[in-house]
């Protein structure tokens, strides 16, 4: 039997508060939703597939919790019963299930329900239909979405064949690496003591503006849209030439697109980073996922392969703290919220493969429409191919403007694909468009400047555009 079976419940990890956190303030918005939608051809028995899916729940505990605010002990996470039913069946007409399924992909989880995951069912023929998958992302992280599939694909087969498949077995491991970190939180050893130190000196100096005030969303969260564009080729070579890996080379060209074209002088950009202590609690399915905080570096007297390098470094620093406790970190950020703050994720969607017998799956992409901040750069990637998602908020930024800050990263990039060839020019005269678009930039940029975005060299002139202070940042709470 599990602790929290007997009702006080276990503390969230550090994690799952900062979701929880960011939940509260913003109940309605489904930007911690994990969404994965399938179109299915092949007849699909919906009561194997609820089957598998009650298997699942009540295999990790942790997709059956609550949590609730105790005024003593914080919030703590319960444990509820295994569902009776997981899967909803809804028959609709040709035409409908996207729309339908987009619909349902945005519906807020009933935090006063035991159930941590949703899953529905729109079929329009007796072979065709959308299945949809929706995780709270205080429960999971993506790694662990990966072992979901791959466990409800191998309980999917063994029903359709008609074997007896054996009893559930619990699995508890990540309440035990949540009582694990909180008492190595509650008496640091040297180590824990010092990753927490690196954090806080990550923030420290940043620019206090008392004109400045951390704006809060609303209860939908923060209004955003996306775009999604091409990567360029070579990035592969960059990395090499760089002595780093792709995602190195895909921040520090998101990091030099926002110092490029933001006027603030701190740019925080958080990427997720999971905790190396996962791999001691096999099996576990949980959120094991912190927000990490890379401070963007001055372009000033670095080359562009000294630029990455300094990213590198960076990035090789952080990993090196991970799973350390951020609390200082983070009540560093809500005391200057004049940072300009963005966000980079690298996702392997290739890890996402529900096999389905009889069935053939392929996933269809859903996201989340509410933003966790101003500028969130999703890259996806699927074998060799790439693509990039920017997701940015509607109350900062018009269309146009979320269009110039993709055409300057692609163009960065193309830039550090030139290491490849030994082409290293100081990182302040990368050109943030490309050589056929910069004459029409020219003409398109004699109006007003955008008060967030003055491209005031979009030809790629050799130095940063002299601006009017603004700043962008909309971020309520660090998430992952």
């Amino acid at each position: 039997m599990l602790d929290v079976q007997l009702g006080d419940g276990i503390a969230l990890t550090q994690q799952q508060e900062a979701v929880w956190k960011a939940q509260l303030l913003a109940p309605a918005s489904d930007s911690y939703h994990i969404p994965l939608a399938f179109q299915l051809a092949g007849r699909v028995q919906p009561d194997l597939l609820d089957l598998a899916l009650r298997r699942m729940v009540e295999r990790h505990p942790v997709l059956r919790v609550t949590v609730s605010d105790d005024p003593y002990a914080g919030p703590r996470q319960r444990l509820g019963p295994p569902p009776r039913s997981v899967l909803a069946v809804h028959d609709v007409e040709p035409g409908q299930a996207e729309e339908l399924l987009a619909l349902a992909a945005r519906r807020p989880f009933d935090q006063a329900q035991p159930l941590r995951m949703a899953a529905e069912l729109f079929r329009w023929a007796a072979d065709e239909a959308l299945l949809l998958l929706v995780f709270d992302h205080i429960a999971v992280d993506a790694p662990s979405v990966a072992q979901l599939l791959a466990e409800l694909s191998v309980d999917c087969a063994g029903l359709a064949d008609g074997r007896e498949l054996d009893e559930v077995v619990l699995e508890a491991g990540y309440f035990a690496y949540a009582r694990d970190q909180q008492a190595r939180f509650a008496e640091p050893d040297a180590e824990t003591a010092a990753g927490a130190a690196f954090w806080a000196e990550r923030v420290a100096g940043l620019e206090r503006r008392p004109d400045v005030l951390l704006r809060l969303p609303g209860e939908r969260g923060i209004a955003a849209d996306e775009l999604t564009f091409a990567l360029p080729d070579g990035l592969t070579g960059a990395a090499v030439a760089a002595g780093g890996s792709l995602f190195t080379v895909l921040m520090s060209a998101w990091c030099l697109t926002l110092k490029h074209l933001s006027a603030e002088r701190d740019i925080l950009v958080e990427y997720p980073a999971i905790d190396l202590r996962r791999t001691e609690y096999e099996g576990a399915v949980g959120l094991f996922t912190d927000g990490l905080i890379l401070r963007a570096p001055d372009l000033d007297r670095l080359t562009l392969s000294g630029y990455v390098a300094a990213v590198r470094e960076d990035l090789l620093a952080g990993f090196e703290n991970q799973g350390a406790p951020l609390a200082d970190m983070y009540r560093a950020l809500r005391a200057a919220p004049s940072a300009a703050w963005a966000m980079l994720s690298l996702h392997d969607q290739g890890a996402e493969e529900l096999v389905l017998p009889g069935i053939t799956a392929r996933q269809l992409p859903v996201y989340p429409r509410s933003g966790k901040t101003d500028l969130l750069l999703a890259v996806e990637t699927r074998g060799e191919q790439a693509t990039a998602r920017l997701q940015f908020n509607t109350g900062r930024f018009d269309e146009a403007v979320a269009r110039g800050f993709a055409t300057a990263y692609q163009s960065v990039l193309g830039a550090l694909a030139g290491l490849a060839r030994e082409v290293d020019p100081p990182a302040l005269e990368v050109p943030l468009l490309p050589d056929g678009q910069r004459a029409l930039a020219l003409a398109q940029a004699q109006g007003p400047a955008h008060p967030a975005f003055a491209p005031g060299c979009p030809c790629g002139s050799r130095r940063p555009a002299r601006r009017v202070r603004t700043h962008w940042r909309e971020s309520w709470a660090p998430g992952c």
